[in-house]
């Protein structure tokens, strides 16, 4: 139906292509973009090749812009087909087929806007004639196709018309399944194999874990025993800790009590301090408001007397202003009395000029024209008749020249029929033995199974490699991901406080670093030294105390926030480790675990002196409760942390948060694992490259071996079809003799009516002579009459001509004379409203001098009043500040005692906490011991131990057995279900065996089916599409004879085709040595017997008719029209003749340089109908196309 582009190559706007039923033709200069039509509906349909869209790259497809555009971003092409006859095998009574190429080079296909594959439109399309490989669109390219030396390019074009194509494409979609179908094959044998190894020592594994479970369970009844004895020792030590903390709780409550009331009698002292701060504060603001109000009234006093000087100084300018004015004024009056005394004059001239223009235009009209006389008439009918006599000598001539070589073509074919009948009667030259040939053909098909059964070996070890290699890349993808992840966390250093990542990015030359950046900790210990630093592991170190000062100032002066800062030339004193007294649990003093510069000491003793590590949290507390005086931070492995005072902090992260010192130990893990696998890539690589090689080989090899059987195959298929053609070549020849006679009694006839027709012709011409004499003379006369008409004319338009120009001349000077006054008048006005402005002015600047006077005044009693009130505030504010030094030393006494009070009671909380913490440990073993007991039934449920239960043995027991556990060696504690999984998984692949073996069978027999249907089909078509090429080509060649031929009549499915041509008067050779023109025709002898089996859709012919000359031009028009009923066909053409057959005439231009456009014009009903017969019709219109586009 239509065609729409935008963005593809030249079109660069929205452009439409209506389809009308038909033949349509498209013309334009050459580079205005025509074939750009061609290659857009190749390029809707699915076309993949650059260069037969005549590009390098898909995105040179998209418009590229120009000086004055800007590039397109797509290019998109739409084909949209009628489908309501459903011939198409979607539900849809129009389709719309849409590709999209961006500038990067990607596709994208649609179908009704859907989105779709490639492959669903060439599934689509398949058997409609405009599918792959089918005729639809022609051009050169096509051309040398169908007439090339490789006959499977013509087979493809016979397989589209047959329809067996979509077999073809089915076919080797089973065989690509049947492929895949035999890996799995392969591979599932391989994978049963493994499975069954695997079942015999899952069996042998699952023995073993009974042994290790029977041991287990009884190790487990000894450890409940045991435990339950600990915890009736651990109740009775809670019950003492309890007792203690009772007393503490009520020392601290006494204490807590005195804090309080002190705390209420310094908030009152705060309350009364704040209110009198406020009222100081009151003062000093109602101080300060009328200090500044004075200032700006004193400022606006004095501005008052500046205004007034400025009025003053203005008032003069405008009263000068006001009297030069007046003078100005008066000399412009006498000016335009001046002008306007000669205007009377000027009109007076002008009017009579006008009157003789008018007078000689007149004369002028009334003289008669020469053109519209009898002479032209004349010359009209002289121009026709020298037209009829021309194109009476053109087709004599053409008469001549027919009946000549009518004459010559008719002595040829009789001669070639009598060559022809002497060939047939030769006799026939035998061939050698075939038999020889044949056994070398079969030993090389056996060579070709073999070679093809190792490359099968070669290529299921290739894809192993492959795959394991997909799956070390597969692991690769989501590791190199987290390790950028961490990289880009630690580069943004996303983790830091806001303001401290502003420090860092100012890059302060004495800027040293962060100190979680600074330091290195070894593996496993970077929760606890985490938890140790807390919040200094984002503090930042200093080269000195300056820099820290400018960063300070720089933090206050842009509001970033605050940052602590560790200046290195600070003196600090490194204090002595805490003597520990058991190294029980301890893993080391904090300063010894990490590592760090010499010059950072000082500032990490400060931090980390007094920090010990331990292994958990029992060990730390273990540890807080034997140090005597100084005692130690405490952190534990897990990131707890103990505090001197008593203070402990535990628990777990959000989410997955982890802290500094983690992720970049997880980033050096990341690296490590990442390059491990890499390295495993890199030989997984150098494997599948080997495997690649001894593919490649193989490859090669069954090349060679396919290319011997193929040639082996040949030289019997050239046998056979040798004596084959010689049997045919006879009988070929005896019916060409035949037709050579026929052909040579219709020439005869032909030349009979050709004489007839030049003596009608040559009695006409002597007509034409005698009216053209006749004419002559009365043209003659005509012309002299005309000549004395010219002369006086001329006179009358010259005189005309000077009367014009006078008269121009005069109106000239009338319209200078009157803008000179209308702007004399123009600068008069203007200075008569300067003097009005200037004497408001005057007015003006007398009534604001008076109002300025009266504003003094004012400001003046204002501002005695202000310094008044300024007296009284400053007095009061005096006496404040007297009356609050008094009560700030009532202040400072309470603070102390508050502090006093307040340090007592943080003692008796410290003591409490450390029994709290004492406590809280005790009923953490206790519930550690009850949970184990649960885990083997309710605590009530245990049987009570017997009074002979001896703890020490137990535990004794409980050893031995957790050793011959832990040399047991490694056990797979889920044997059991592995045993299980594995059986079933045996069973599984076997019936996966059975299913793709019965899969394959299907596949085969489906691949016969089709071989066998594509066989009937296409020896049917070649037999119709054989006997319909002869008969056109000999209608168009006006003689000789042509056929197809198949290469190798016994293989149906894969034998090319040949064609056979002899052009008449010729003998028989070679298509390529054939000229253009008779190559284009047999081309379009071949695309017309194909239409006439599988009408195509669209036909589309790019400048096919360029190498015919106009007799041939209209013989393939003709035919064309013949088929225009079944298929619509778009011509490009520069051929006027081909033009004149066209329906509807597109026309493409480039009326901007690098953009095409299109215009349509409807030849048919517009433009006047085409007479009928066609053959050599001329339009009823005589006006040609190219005018009609004009």
């Amino acid at each position: 139906k239509r065609i729409e582009m935008c963005g593809f190559k030249t079109f660069a706007e929205r452009t439409e292509v209506e389809f009308v039923p038909g033949f349509m033709a498209v013309v334009g200069p050459n580079g205005s973009g025509k074939s750009n039509l061609t290659d857009a509906i190749r390029y809707c349909l699915g076309e993949q090749s650059t260069r037969t869209l005549r590009a390098t790259r898909m995105e040179e497809l998209v418009f590229a812009g120009t000086p004055t555009r800007r590039p397109a971003a797509l290019g998109e092409v739409t084909a949209v087909f009628d489908n309501s006859d459903g011939h198409l095998p979607v539900d849809f009574s129009e389709v719309a087929i849409t590709r999209k190429t961006t500038r990067d080079g990607d596709s994208q296909y649609f179908i009704n806007r859907t989105p779709c594959r490639l492959r669903d439109i060439h599934e689509l399309l398949m058997g409609s004639g405009i599918g792959p490989g089918s005729f639809s669109v022609l051009g050169s390219k096509e051309v040398d196709m169908v007439l090339s030396s490789d006959p499977k390019d013509r087979r493809s074009m016979l397989e589209e018309t047959a329809g067996t194509n979509r077999y073809r494409f089915r076919k080797k979609e089973a065989a690509r399944k049947l492929e895949h179908t035999a890996t799995n094959l392969v591979r599932l044998r391989d994978i049963l194999q493994e499975v069954e190894g695997s079942v015999e020592e899952s069996r042998k594994a699952v023995a073993r874990y009974e042994r290790y479970k029977q041991a287990q369970d009884q190790l487990q009844g000894l450890e409940v025993r045991v435990a339950r004895a600990d915890m009736e020792i651990l109740l009775g030590q809670a019950q003492t800790v309890r007792q203690k903390e009772e007393s503490l709780k009520a020392a601290s409550r006494v204490a807590d009590e005195q804090e309080l009331n002190l705390g209420l009698e310094l908030e009152e002292a705060e309350a009364r301090r704040s209110e009198r701060d406020v009222r100081r504060d009151e003062l000093q603001a109602r101080v300060g408001a009328t200090r500044e109000d004075l200032s700006r009234t004193r400022a606006s006093h004095e501005g008052l007397f500046k205004r007034a000087s400025e009025l003053e100084h203005g008032a003069r300018a405008a009263q000068g202003r006001l009297e030069s004015s007046q003078e100005r004024i008066q000399e412009r009056r006498v000016e335009i009395e001046t002008l306007t005394r000669d205007l009377p004059e000027l009109e007076r001239v002008l009017s009579e000029a006008r009157t003789r223009l008018a007078e000689l235009r007149g004369e002028l009209a009334a003289c008669p024209e020469a053109r519209g006389g009898p002479g032209s008439e004349i010359r009209a009918r002289l121009a026709n008749l020298e037209r009829e006599r021309t194109q009476l000598n053109a087709r004599l001539e053409t008469l001549k020249a027919r009946t000549e070589q009518e004459f010559t073509r008719r002595q040829e074919a009789l001669d070639q029929a009598r060559a022809l009948r002497q060939e047939a009667t030769r006799p026939q030259v035998e061939l050698d033995p075939l038999e020889p040939a044949r056994a070398q053909a079969s030993e090389a098909t056996r060579q070709e199974q073999s070679i093809l059964e190792s490359r099968l070996a070669a290529s299921q070890a290739l894809e192993q490699a492959r795959t394991r290699r997909a799956e070390a890349e597969k692991r690769r993808r989501p590791m190199t991901t987290r390790l950028m992840e961490l990289e880009a966390i630690l580069e943004d250093r996303a983790g830091l406080p806001p303001a401290v990542r502003t420090v860092l990015a100012w890059k302060e030359s004495g800027t040293v670093g962060v100190v979680g950046e600074l330091i290195q900790v070894r593996e496993g210990l970077e929760m606890a030294l985490e938890a140790a630093l807390g919040g200094r592991l984002a503090d930042v170190i200093t080269r000195d105390r300056h820099t820290a000062s400018r960063l300070i100032d720089r933090l206050k002066r842009e509001r970033a926030g605050r940052v602590t800062f560790w200046p290195l030339d600070l003196e600090r004193r490194e204090s002595e480790p805490i003597p520990l007294p058991t190294r029980e649990g301890v893993v080391g003093q904090a300063m010894d675990l990490i590592g760090f510069a010499p010059e950072l000491r000082p500032v990490l003793a400060q931090m980390l002196g007094s920090t010990v590590v331990v292994e958990d949290l029992p060990s730390a507390l273990a540890l807080y409760d034997r140090c005597r005086g100084r005692r130690p931070h405490l952190v534990t492995l897990q990131g707890e942390y103990l505090s001197p005072t008593g203070a402990l902090t535990g628990g777990s992260l959000r989410g997955d948060r982890s802290g500094m010192l983690a992720r970049r130990r997880q980033l050096e893990q990341a690296r490590t694992e990442l390059h491990a696998l890499e390295t495993e890539l890199a030989r997984l690589h150098g494997l599948e490259e080997t495997g690649s090689a001894k593919l490649a080989e193989a490859e090669q090899a069954l090349s060679r071996a396919r290319e011997d059987a193929r040639r082996a195959r040949q030289v019997v298929a050239d046998l056979e079809a040798e004596l084959r053609r010689q049997e045919k070549d006879s009988h070929r020849a005896l019916l060409a003799a035949e037709k050579l006679e026929a052909e040579a009694l219709s020439l005869e006839e032909k030349g009979k009516r050709h004489e007839a027709e030049r003596k009608t012709a040559t009695d006409r011409l002597d007509e034409l002579g005698e009216e053209w004499d006749d004419l002559r003379e009365k043209l003659t006369r005509s012309q002299e009459e005309e000549a004395r008409q010219q002369v006086q004319r001329e006179t009358l338009r010259r005189q005309a001509m000077e009367a014009e120009l006078e008269a121009e001349r005069r109106a000239q000077r009338l319209a200078e004379r009157q803008r000179e006054i209308h702007r004399v008048r123009q600068r008069m006005d203007e200075l008569q409203a300067d003097q009005v402005a200037a004497g408001a002015e005057v007015e003006r600047a007398t009534v604001a001098r008076r109002e300025l006077e009266r504003e003094g005044a004012e400001l003046q009693v204002r501002m005695d009043l202000l310094a008044g009130r300024l007296l009284e505030e400053e007095k009061a504010l005096a006496e404040v500040r007297q009356e609050s030094s008094g009560q700030d030393d009532h202040l400072k006494s309470l603070r102390v005692s508050h502090a006093e009070i307040s340090r007592r009671a943080r003692e008796l909380g410290e003591d409490l906490h450390r029994h709290q913490v004492e406590l809280a440990g005790l009923e953490a073993r206790l519930e550690q011991a009850r949970t184990r007991l649960e885990e083997v039934g309710d605590l009530e449920e245990l049987p009570e131990e017997s009074a002979g239960f001896d703890l020490e043995k137990a535990r004794a027991q409980a050893r031995r057995l957790r050793g011959f556990l832990e040399n047991f060696g490694s056990v797979n504690l889920g044997a059991r279900e592995d045993f299980e999984r594995l059986t079933t998984r045996h069973v599984e692949l076997k019936a996966q065996i059975e299913d793709l073996e019965e899969a394959s069978d299907g596949l085969k027999r489906i691949m016969a089916e089709m071989d066998r249907a594509s066989i009937t089909q296409f020896q049917t078509v070649f037999q119709q599409v054989n006997e319909t090429f002869g008969r056109i080509f000999g209608e168009i060649f006006g003689g000789g004879w042509a056929r197809l031929e198949l290469c190798n009549p016994e293989d149906l499915l894969e034998s090319g085709v040949e064609i056979v041509a002899c052009p008449p008067g010729k003998k028989l050779q070679n298509l390529t040595l054939l000229s253009s023109g008779e190559r284009a025709l047999s081309a379009i002898v071949f695309l017309l017997s194909l239409l006439t089996h599988k009408p195509s859709p669209i036909v589309v012919l790019d400048e096919l008719d360029a190498p015919l000359d106009d007799a041939n031009v209209e013989k393939v028009a003709t035919r064309l029209l013949e088929f225009s009923t079944s298929s619509q066909f778009l011509v490009i053409t520069h051929n006027r003749k081909t033009m004149e057959f066209a329906d509807r005439l597109y026309g493409v231009t480039m009326e901007e340089p690098g953009v095409s456009r299109l215009l349509s014009v409807e030849l048919r009903g517009e433009y006047g109908e085409k007479l009928e017969g066609r053959g050599g019709a001329r339009r009823a219109d005589s006006r040609k196309p190219e005018a009609v586009l004009a």
